[in-house]
C-alpha cells in the first residue's frame, strides 16, 4: 500500500510541476509580446514573423481551452499583422495561413461550419501556391485543411461524402512518405483512421470501426518504435476508444477490455510524468473506465483503491465549471460507491453517492434543462448551433445521475430510509422519459433496472 501511495505523491508532483512551467513558458511569451508591441507602437523595427509565432502560439494556448474568443483575439492580431506586410515572405504567408487554418478549426469546433469553411478556403488559397513551388509543409497543411473539411462532412451527416474524402486524404498523406514529412504524415494518417472509425461507429458498422482502430494503434506503435515517444499519448487515447468500442460490440471479454484500458492508463500517466498537463482529463476519464470495469469483474478493492488514488490525484478540480470533467467526477464517485456497496460498507458507500449527487448540482443550472432526446431536432442537421454535442452530453449526465440515484436508493434502503429511498428511485424514473429517443434500443434495459428498484422498495 505504502508504495501506491507513493506513486499517487509522484503523479501529483508532476502534475504540480508541469502547470508551474505552463505558467512560467506563458509569463516569458507574454512578457515578449509586450515588449515587441511598444517597440512597434514606437515606430522601432521588429521581426513580424517572431512576433506572428508568438500571437499564434497564444491562439492556441486558448484555443486547448477552448476560449474561443481569446482564441479569435489572437489570431485576428496574427492575421492584421501579417497582412500589413507589403511583400510577405513565405514564412510570414505560411503563419499566416495557419492562423486561417486555426481559425477553421476554432469555429468547427464551435458548430460554425460555414464560416469555418470560409477560413479552411482562405488558408488553402494561401498555402496551394506554396505547394506548387515545392513546400512540403503547404502540402502537409494543405492535406490537413481536406481532413478538416471531411470531419466537417460527417458532422454534418453526409457519411458517403466523408467517407470518400477521407480516403482521398489518406492517398495525400501516404504522399509525403520518403520525404522530410514523413512524420507528421503517419501522425496525421492516424488522426485520418481515428476520423474514419467514428464515422463507421456512427453507422453501427462496429467491425470496420475495430479495423480503423487497429490500424491507428498499429500506426502509432510504429511512431514510437521509430523514436517518437510523443505519441504514446495518442496511442493511449486511439486504445481507450478501441476498448470502448469492443465494449458496446461485446467482441472481447472484460478481461481482455481491461488490458488495454491499464495500457491507456499507465501511458497517460507516464504523459503526464512527462509535463503533459492537457492529458489530465484524459487520464480522469480513462482511470474511472478502469475502475468501473474493475467493478464488473467484482475485483472490488481493487476498484476502490483505483478509483480513490484517482480521486485525490484530481481532487483540486472539484470547483470546475467545465461539464464533462464534473460528469467525469460523478461517475468516479458513483462506481468507488457500488465498489464499498459490493462490500457491504454501506455508510461509506452512501457518503459516495452524495458526493456523487453534489458533483451533479455543480453543474450550471440550465444544464439538465430540455429533453436529450432533442439530439434530433430540426435545426440540427447542417446548422452552425453545435446543439448536437450539448444535447448528446446532456443526455449522458442523465444517464449518469439516473445510475446515482438508483445505486443511493438501494443503499438508503439497506440502512432502513425506505422513504428518501424512493424519493430517489422517483427521481431516477422522472429521468427516463427525458432519454428515450437517446437510448433507443437500450430503453427496456434501463427501464427494467428502474422496475425492478420501484418493486423492491415496495416490499
Amino acid at each position: 500500500m505504502e508504495e501506491h501511495d507513493d506513486s499517487r505523491a509522484d503523479i501529483e508532483l508532476d502534475l504540480k510541476r508541469a502547470f508551474e512551467d505552463e505558467a512560467k513558458a506563458r509569463r516569458e511569451l507574454v512578457e515578449r509580446i509586450t515588449a515587441a508591441e511598444k517597440t512597434r507602437e514606437a515606430g522601432g523595427e521588429i521581426d513580424p514573423v517572431s512576433l506572428a509565432h508568438d500571437y499564434l502560439a497564444l491562439a492556441l494556448e486558448a484555443q486547448e481551452d477552448d476560449d474561443f474568443e481569446t482564441t479569435g483575439k489572437w489570431l485576428g492580431k496574427t492575421i492584421k499583422l501579417l497582412e500589413s506586410v507589403p511583400f510577405p515572405s513565405d514564412d510570414m504567408i505560411m503563419i499566416l495561413a495557419q492562423a486561417h487554418l486555426t481559425y477553421g478549426v476554432t469555429l468547427n469546433d464551435q458548430g460554425v461550419w460555414s464560416d469555418a469553411l470560409a477560413e479552411y478556403d482562405a488558408a488553402e488559397a494561401l498555402l496551394e501556391k506554396l505547394s506548387e513551388v515545392g513546400n512540403l509543409d503547404a502540402r502537409l497543411d494543405l492535406a490537413g485543411i481536406r481532413l478538416n473539411i471531411a470531419t466537417i462532412r460527417f458532422e454534418q451527416g453526409k457519411y458517403s461524402d466523408a467517407i470518400a474524402a477521407f480516403e482521398r486524404v489518406k492517398s495525400e498523406f501516404a504522399s509525403l512518405f520518403g520525404t522530410s514529412k514523413e512524420d507528421e504524415a503517419y501522425y496525421y494518417l492516424a488522426k485520418t483512421y481515428m476520423q474514419e472509425a467514428a464515422i463507421y461507429r456512427e453507422m453501427g458498422e462496429d467491425e470496420k470501426s475495430l479495423q480503423r482502430l487497429e490500424e491507428v494503434i498499429a500506426l502509432y506503435r510504429k511512431m514510437i518504435e521509430r523514436g517518437d515517444a510523443e505519441q504514446s499519448v495518442d496511442l493511449a487515447e486511439a486504445l481507450a476508444v478501441y476498448a470502448q468500442t469492443l465494449e458496446c460490440s461485446g467482441r472481447k471479454t472484460p478481461e481482455e477490455i481491461l488490458s488495454y484500458v491499464e495500457e491507456a492508463v499507465a501511458r497517460l500517466r507516464d504523459g503526464v510524468a512527462a509535463g503533459r498537463a492537457d492529458v489530465c482529463p484524459e487520464l480522469l476519464n480513462v482511470s474511472v473506465m478502469d475502475g468501473r470495469l474493475l467493478n464488473y469483474l467484482d475485483r472490488w478493492s481493487e476498484a476502490e483503491e483505483l478509483l480513490t488514488e484517482t480521486a485525490e490525484i484530481f481532487d483540486g478540480i472539484r470547483d470546475t465549471d467545465d461539464p464533462e470533467a464534473l460528469l467525469a467526477l460523478m461517475m468516479l464517485f458513483d462506481e468507488r460507491g457500488k465498489s464499498r456497496y459490493a462490500q457491504q460498507r454501506y455508510d461509506e458507500a452512501l457518503s459516495d453517492f452524495n458526493t456523487a449527487a453534489e458533483t451533479a448540482s455543480g453543474l450550471s443550472a440550465d444544464f439538465f434543462a430540455g429533453d436529450a432526446d432533442e439530439k434530433e431536432h430540426d435545426h440540427h442537421d447542417g446548422c452552425d448551433c453545435g446543439c448536437g454535442h450539448v444535447n448528446v452530453l446532456r443526455a449522458e449526465g442523465l444517464l449518469k445521475l439516473f445510475s446515482v440515484y438508483v445505486n443511493r436508493a438501494k443503499t438508503l434502503n439497506i440502512l432502513g430510509r425506505a422513504g428518501e429511498a424512493k424519493n430517489d428511485c422517483a427521481q431516477a424514473g422522472a429521468i427516463l422519459p427525458r432519454v428515450k429517443e437517446y437510448l433507443e434500443d437500450d430503453f427496456q434495459g434501463y427501464l427494467d433496472i428502474y422496475e425492478a428498484l420501484a418493486k423492491s422498495l415496495d416490499r
